[in-house]
């Protein structure tokens, strides 16, 4: 079956968002699908203003408060940029994703609006949206508002993030969704907005990324060239309080370096790399241990057997640490989010009972996606 695909793809940083995508089109192709990425944009492409700027320079100046004789250092390169260049710096990198979505993702060459999905969308047998927080919008693109009656709608593992359900919420996906052949969310939130929304059965099942096999990943990876033992850090710009002076004394009790990646805004002092994303797999394959504020940080270090610690979310962001708990629970690692102490990162993790749950889970989430693409 000819499958398109929607969610998000545009990053230029964020690891988990093109591995969800690779993980989705990489399990159809297994089930003997011919899947391909739509390229949508939804309505929310940031093109930011002066005034988005100014706030941005604020939201790192609070970041690096701690940090004084850095933001200083930072402050004055910012102004001696701005004086000679007469704009505002904006950060750019370069971790070579476009050269990733060109080898692996199989995307149209052309990117589609919601006016030219309702016209003439491109020709499938079904739509698959999700995962990633996709049904945290209103446009009704990842909603498949657009689609066709007589083809397939299914989501996968698809999550409202932290969006605020309110009753006009519920009212407005609500017609979008009963429209759907077979409803996965990833969260045991998404359960509850979606049976409010009338979705008679919705099923809670694993981010793409648990479905495929390891060695999918593996055959893509590139390790580090060195032979010292080091932790790896991955952590996304959400607001966290990141216990340094307890990681680095962890780091140098152990004999271990300190890798560090940071994506979407990570704001500190401390030195990061900006790898590809076969780099950032092969950072992970390598480690010996994890500490991360990423969903998609964990699953690859349950994937890839990491002893591993997540710091959760705070702030109003908070709601999206319901995706680590759903995730975790089960394999009952749930002390494995940070609280008051980084013990638990030289905990011995069970990963035979953890693999075999893992598997469990996978087996029931392709059985329903098979399930529905046949019906």
């Amino acid at each position: 079956m000819k499958i398109g695909i929607l969610t998000f793809w545009k990053t230029q940083d964020n690891y988990g968002q093109l591995l969800q995508c690779f993980a989705t089109i990489t399990l159809l192709k297994l089930l003997g699908h011919d899947p391909f990425l739509i390229r949508a944009s939804n309505g929310r492409e940031y093109n930011p203003t002066i005034k988005d700027q100014i706030f941005q320079k604020i939201r790192t100046i609070y970041r690096l408060k701690n940090s004084p004789l850095y933001l200083i250092k930072r402050i004055i390169g910012s102004v001696g940029y701005t004086l000679s260049h007469g704009k505002l710096r904006v950060h750019t990198t370069n971790r070579d994703f476009n050269n990733f979505r060109k080898n692996y993702l199989n995307a149209t060459s052309k990117i589609y609006s919601l006016a030219d999905l309702t016209m003439t969308p491109p020709e499938a047998e079904g739509y698959i949206v999700g995962s990633d927080q996709i049904w945290n919008t209103t446009d009704g693109i990842y909603y498949l508002s657009w689609a066709p009656d007589n083809v397939k709608k299914i989501s996968i593992a698809a999550s409202f993030g932290a969006v605020n359900a309110t009753p006009d919420f519920i009212n407005l996906i609500s017609p979008w969704l009963k429209r759907f052949d077979l409803v996965t969310v990833r969260e045991k939130g998404g359960i509850e907005i979606c049976k409010k929304a009338g979705v008679d059965i919705p099923y809670l099942i694993p981010d793409p990324t648990l479905l495929i096999p390891l060695s999918d990943y593996t055959a893509i990876a590139k390790p580090p060239k060195n032979d010292q033992p080091y932790l790896f850090m991955y952590l996304l710009g959400t607001r966290t309080d990141v216990p340094w002076r307890e990681i680095k004394k962890f780091a140098s009790e152990n004999g271990l370096e300190i890798k560090y990646v940071g994506s979407q805004g990570q704001e500190d002092k401390y030195p990061k790399s900006e790898p590809t994303i076969p780099e950032w797999l092969g950072l992970m394959q390598d480690a010996e241990y994890v500490i991360t504020n990423s969903f998609h940080g964990t699953i690859f270090a349950l994937k890839m057997q990491k002893k591993f610690m997540v710091l959760p979310i705070i702030g109003p962001a908070a709601k999206m640490n319901d995706r680590l708990t759903t995730l975790l629970h089960p394999f009952q690692l749930s002390s494995h989010i940070y609280k008051d102490s980084l013990n638990p990162l030289s905990f011995e993790i069970d990963y035979s009972s953890v693999n075999s749950q893992i598997k469990k889970q996978a087996d029931k989430a392709i059985e329903l996606l098979q399930s529905a693409l046949q019906k």
